[in-house]
């Protein structure tokens, strides 16, 4: 978890050769959320080939605008990936795709935040090299103040699936003797700003449903009594 939250608040949108995704961001610690801003952070566990979804994700009304969303958000997904050493020690035999989806004007389930669909139509080397499909990181960041978004209803969904490759090499039969994989999700949303009404508002919206990440450390005073 520690690592999606230190991706999550790297300084760069995409990926980049010499600098990954960035760097994070030095003011705050990873689990601290930044001021104007609200990060949900939680751990699942999938199986390739089954979709799943986290429903009614409160949509913060301080990134509504004019009936429009604007504002900025990321969403970074890890995969506990499974690797194949008689291949590669760096081929992973699992992957997983996730997105942040809204609903348009129109009604239609639309992307926000995450994979695209180029990353599973286009040919398998280009969908490689140029959306890094089998790595176990995603990483998604996107400025939509410039740009509102028309959309409808007041929630979120996120979506994720894994996936699984080559499971006779293995000496698996199929995708259901990969067992249950674990992932850690992070998702960020910001209104721009430099006040705690996201966070707060987040906060009331799901109530009983989240817990806010406090650091409780013991501390052992020794005197001489």
């Amino acid at each position: 978890m520690v690592r999606a939250l230190l991706i999550n608040q790297t300084d760069l949108e995409s990926h980049e050769n010499h600098r990954g995704w960035g760097s994070p961001s030095p003011d705050l610690r990873p689990w601290i959320c930044p001021p104007g801003a609200v990060t949900l952070a939680w751990t699942a566990k999938v199986r390739p080939g089954f979709a799943y979804y986290w429903e009614d994700i409160p949509i913060p009304r301080q990134i509504i605008s004019e009936g429009r969303l604007k504002g900025f958000g990321s969403l970074t997904v890890v995969l506990n990936p499974v690797l194949n050493p008689e291949i590669g020690e760096n081929y992973f035999s699992t992957r997983v795709t996730a997105a942040l989806q809204y609903l348009s004007r129109g009604g239609k389930t639309t992307r926000l935040l995450g994979s695209v669909e180029a990353e599973d139509t286009a040919p398998e080397l280009d969908a490689r090299d140029d959306y890094h499909k089998w790595q176990p990181i995603r990483h998604d960041a996107r400025d939509f103040s410039k740009r509102p978004l028309t959309f409808s209803g007041d929630t979120f969904r996120l979506y994720a699936r894994a996936y699984a490759r080559d499971p006779e090499s293995l000496g698996y039969a199929g995708n259901a003797d990969f067992g249950e994989l674990e992932v850690s999700i992070v998702l960020s949303l910001s209104d721009g700003s430099s006040s705690s009404d996201v966070y707060n508002g987040m906060v009331v919206s799901l109530g009983n449903f989240v817990e806010s990440a406090v650091i409780d450390q013991e501390i052992e005073i020794e005197t001489d009594a």
